[in-house]
C-alpha cells in the first residue's frame, strides 16, 4: 500500500508537532479505525478491512494542502530541537519567521539553536530583535545579556542585566550573572554583594548559596563558607561540588572521617569526578593508608590525564617509599581541592 501498518503511531514522520498527526499519521489512524470497526462487526459479520480498497480510497484523496501557519512551523521546530536536530529545527523556525517576522518565540528559539550551532553573531541578532520589539520584557533582556556575556561582551551584558533588574527588581538570574561577571573581574566583594542580593530575594536559591560559599573560601572565611555549602546541600542534596568543598573544609580541620563521608557522597552523585578522588586520596594518606591513597590518585589521573596535582601526590608517595627511579622531584602532598 506504500505505508506501514505494522507499527503504532510513533516517529516524527507521523507526528507533525506536539499533537497533530501528519497526513501519513492520519492515514495510519484511519486504517486502524477501519480494522477495529470491522473486528467489531459494525458492517456485518462477513465484512473485512480490505488493504487494496483502502489504498484506492486514500489515493483518490491524495491532495497536498499547503501549510501557511507560523505556529505550525514553530511547533515542528520545537520537536526537532528537542530531538537535537538543530539544523532542521533552525529551518522550521526560519519558516515560521518568514510567515510572521515578529514572532518573538521563534526569534528566541532560533537564537538558542544558532548559539548551539556556533553561529553566535546571528543568534545575538535574533535576541536583539526581541528586545527591540518588547524592551520591557525581562526574559528577552536576560536572554540577550546571557548571549553577550558568553561571547565576552561584558559591558553590554551588564547593561542588559541591569535593565532587567530595573524592570523586575530582585530577579535572581540577573543578580547571579552579574555576580559571575564581577567574580571574573576579580571583584570578590562585588560578586558576593550580588549573591547576597540574590538570597535576599530568593532565599531558597541553592546556586547562590553555593557560589557565596565559594566567594567566602576565596576570602579565607572557611567557617562561614561551610554554612552556605550546607544550606546549598539542604536545598539540593545532589550537589556534588558542595559535598566536595565541605569535604575539603573538614579535612583541613582534621575531621577525616567526616571528610570521607562528604567525598564518597560526591562520588555517588558524580562518579567521574577526578578532584574528589584526589582529595579522598589525601585523606587516606593522612590516615596512613598510602596504598589506598595511591589507588585513588591513579583513579583521578585515569579520569583526567593532565591532572598535575594527582600526579604530584602519586610521586610523593613513591618518593617516600624510595622509588626515586620513577623520575621526578615532587613537593609534599598538594592540597587545593575546592571546586
Amino acid at each position: 500500500m506504500g505505508w506501514d501498518v505494522t507499527n503504532g503511531l510513533v516517529g516524527f514522520n507521523l507526528i507533525e508537532d506536539y499533537v497533530h498527526p501528519t497526513r501519513e499519521g492520519h492515514v495510519l489512524i484511519a486504517w486502524h479505525l477501519w480494522q477495529s470497526m470491522e473486528g467489531q462487526h459494525w458492517f456485518g459479520a462477513e465484512s473485512q478491512a480490505d488493504p487494496s480498497e483502502f489504498a484506492r480510497i486514500v489515493a483518490d484523496r491524495d491532495i497536498d494542502l499547503p501549510v501557511n501557519n507560523a505556529t505550525w512551523f514553530f511547533n515542528q521546530g520545537v520537536v526537532l530541537e528537542y530531538q537535537r536536530h538543530f539544523v532542521q529545527a533552525a529551518d522550521k523556525y526560519r519558516q515560521a519567521l518568514k510567515l510572521s517576522p515578529n514572532y518573538m518565540g521563534a526569534h528566541s528559539n532560533l537564537g538558542k539553536v544558532l548559539f548551539k550551532l556556533g553561529q553566535r553573531d546571528a543568534a545575538i541578532r535574533h535576541f536583539r530583535h526581541n528586545v527591540k520589539l518588547d524592551p520591557n520584557d525581562v526574559t528577552w533582556q536576560i536572554s540577550l545579556a546571557r548571549a553577550l556575556q558568553i561571547t565576552g561582551k561584558l559591558e553590554q551584558a551588564v547593561r542588559h542585566y541591569k535593565t532587567a533588574l530595573n524592570l523586575y527588581p530582585g530577579v535572581a538570574e540577573a543578580l547571579l550573572r552579574l555576580g559571575e561577571i564581577q567574580a571574573s573581574r576579580g571583584d570578590i566583594s562585588g560578586a558576593a554583594g550580588y549573591l547576597e542580593q540574590t538570597l535576599a530575594s530568593d532565599p531558597g536559591n541553592s546556586v547562590a548559596n553555593y557560589r557565596l560559599g565559594n566567594m567566602l573560601v576565596r576570602q579565607g572565611q572557611y567557617g562561614a563558607a561551610a554554612g552556605y555549602y550546607k544550606e546549598a546541600l539542604r536545598l539540593n542534596p545532589n550537589h556534588a561540588d558542595a559535598n566536595n568543598n565541605l569535604g575539603v573544609i573538614v579535612m583541613n580541620q582534621g575531621k577525616l572521617e567526616e571528610a570521607i563521608e562528604y567525598y564518597e557522597e560526591a562520588i555517588r552523585i558524580k562518579p567521574h569526578y577526578p578532584e574528589v578522588y584526589n582529595n579522598l586520596g589525601i585523606v587516606y594518606e593522612r590516615k596512613g593508608d598510602r596504598q589506598k591513597a595511591y589507588s585513588l590518585y591513579i583513579r583521578a589521573v585515569e579520569l583526567n590525564s593532565r591532572y598535575a596535582e594527582a600526579y604530584n601526590n602519586m610521586g610523593s608517595i613513591l618518593a617516600r617509599q624510595g622509588h626515586l627511579e620513577n623520575g621526578f622531584y615532587f613537593d609534599d602532598v598538594m592540597v587545593k581541592g575546592f571546586h
